[in-house]
């Protein structure tokens, strides 16, 4: 591993060490959400189905994938740029995901 990889590396782990105390909560969380919202409906998407206090990624990526009109298994969604618009969006507001940070 390189010196700029081992920084790329050491700047993740940090990253996934501390986003879990940024975390919103109440007033701050449902700003977060609807910031989501708006963002993917600018894709075209119609308003995703979660749970704002307990948001499943897995589960809001397969319902874009459903509703950009894929199958589930069809990896052909990875090639649509909405897919990677509506991923932009998920990345924007990983807050509103802390399932991404837990350890596996």
């Amino acid at each position: 591993m390189d010196y700029f990889e081992s920084c790329v590396s050491a700047a993740e782990r940090l990253s996934l060490e501390f986003a879990p105390s940024q975390i919103p909560e109440g007033e701050e969380r449902l700003a977060l959400a609807a910031s989501f919202d708006e963002c993917i409906e600018a894709t075209g998407l119609e308003p995703l189905n979660y749970d704002v206090n307990n948001a499943d990624e897995v589960a809001a990526l397969a319902e874009v994938t459903i509703q950009l009109g894929y199958r589930l298994d069809e990896t052909a969604v990875a090639d649509d740029p909405r897919f990677d618009a509506a991923l932009d969006c998920f990345q924007a507001h990983e807050l509103l995901f802390p399932g991404r940070f837990e350890s596996n």
